[in-house]
């Protein structure tokens, strides 16, 4: 029989495919939160986005190097509203000059990848720390900085008690 931590992570590795974008949660200089996006390619099991240097979030993240990225599943597709999957993680960045990582933004994006990789945009590595996803009612699970399930979260109840 397949436990309920082998079917998630089943899920967690392929989740990512579903996107061409993530959240970002970044804090400004007073730390209020800002929230944005980036595209992102998801390259031998990292996370890497493109970030202009024109963007708050850019700065943000240069300031203060701690955020979270979020992945949420597409209203469209979810079966019910309060339940969409998701996943999130606390990260923080590291600048990369990488020819590879360029032609793998590239590959998926096509054109308008190349372009904004000749203006103000900066490749930046998603270092994970630990995160959070959530598949179902009563189907949380942690994960850690190697995209790992590491236990169901059995604290999460949805009950008035």
């Amino acid at each position: 029989m397949v436990d309920a931590v082998d079917v998630a992570q089943t899920q967690l590795d392929v989740f990512h495919k579903n996107f061409q974008s993530l959240v970002l949660a970044t804090l400004n200089e007073r730390k209020e939160p800002y929230t944005s996006y980036a595209p992102f390619a998801y390259i031998e099991g990292n996370y890497y986005i493109l970030v202009s240097s024109s963007a708050p979030h850019y700065h943000y993240i240069k300031d203060n190097n701690q955020a979270s990225i979020f992945l949420v599943e597409d209203e469209g597709k979810a079966t019910n509203p309060f339940f969409r999957k998701r996943l999130s993680y606390y990260v923080d960045f590291k600048e990369v000059d990488n020819e590879k990582i360029k032609q793998a933004f590239i590959a998926k994006f096509g054109n308008m990848a190349e372009v904004v990789l000749n203006m103000d945009f900066h490749t930046l590595k998603v270092n994970l720390k630990h995160g959070k996803l959530i598949i179902g009612p009563g189907q949380a699970y942690y994960v850690d900085q190697d995209q790992q399930i590491t236990a169901q979260d059995r604290g999460a109840k949805h009950s008035r008690d």
